[in-house]
């Protein structure tokens, strides 16, 4: 239905990976950091509840207020950007294990508010520091299979309930949007790359179907010679330039009050790019 999982063929889905090395990584004082976080209430509840999302390697049902108020608030944690201190990597542990576990909601529940751009943002931003991108996109890919089942189900009903209108947007966030460009940059970070060009220029054209706020202001569109680069995919130079460009225009028609996204998703938007030119090479 969303057409992420096609999209995204070349993904293994991995839902444990990525929880199974935060297991071994993370401390005991993080793993108490974290559940202490909303001014210490019910410190031991939400460290139970931690170590049980790491014992069980992933999320098998919604939260409740334990942990979850907890995952959230560490969710916006903020990192000052290129920052290697020991501090800053164990912020950037307990980050990822709390977007981790929140993104994994929305294979329960598509629309879960928790689960946001926000969310997925420093989901990515926290990989990448941690070199774990391979492991992030196992998840990510899971995520995209859990989510593709749940938007049929409610397909399904819908069709059931004689509702010719049905649209996934209907039941889905809007974080969903994101979920193309967060891969997208999650690859071009890493080593070895396992996107292909063609499936570069499959992101970007399901961007545009799935109304996505980077797809508006400043790609290019699918057909244009941009992507369509030999392998291993599109040249750095050329990404970069690209970024800098959706980058600078998203600004002048913030200046100019032309800007068409509202101001929250204008801001998660150049959040992303921002990110995005972060991850040429050379």
């Amino acid at each position: 239905m969303l057409g992420l999982q096609s999209a995204f063929s070349e993904l293994q889905p991995d839902g444990e990976g990525l929880f199974q090395w935060l297991q071994q990584s993370l401390t005991e004082d993080e793993i108490l950091a974290v559940a202490a976080c909303d001014y210490g209430d019910q410190v031991e509840e939400h460290r139970a509840a931690i170590v049980k999302i790491l014992d069980t390697r992933g999320v098998s049902e919604l939260f409740d207020w334990v942990p979850r108020e907890v995952l959230a608030l560490t969710r916006w944690t903020n990192i000052e950007p290129s920052t290697a201190t020991v501090a800053a990597i164990s912020a950037h542990r307990q980050r990822l294990l709390a977007t981790a576990a929140l993104m994994s909601q929305l294979t329960l529940d598509p629309l879960d508010e928790d689960a946001s751009e926000s969310s997925l943002f420093g989901f990515v931003d926290s990989a990448m520091a941690l070199r774990q991108q391979a492991l992030a996109l196992g998840l990510l890919g899971s995520v995209i299979q859990g989510l593709e089942a749940q938007v049929e189900k409610e397909a399904e009903l819908a069709r059931q309930n004689g509702d010719d209108e049905f649209e996934p947007a209907d039941v889905t966030g809007r974080e969903v949007a994101f979920l193309p460009l967060a891969i997208l940059i999650l690859d071009r970070s890493q080593d070895r790359r396992i996107l292909s060009s063609a499936t570069v220029r499959k992101a970007v054209s399901l961007g545009r179907t799935l109304d996505h706020p980077y797809a508006d202001p400043g790609l290019p569109p699918p057909s244009s010679a941009f992507f369509h680069q030999r392998e291993p995919g599109i040249r750095d130079a050329e990404w970069r330039s690209l970024i800098r460009a959706a980058v600078e225009r998203e600004h002048e028609l913030r200046d100019s009050g032309q800007q068409g996204l509202d101001a929250e998703a204008s801001a998660a938007y150049l959040g992303w790019m921002e990110l995005a030119l972060a991850t040429g090479k050379g």
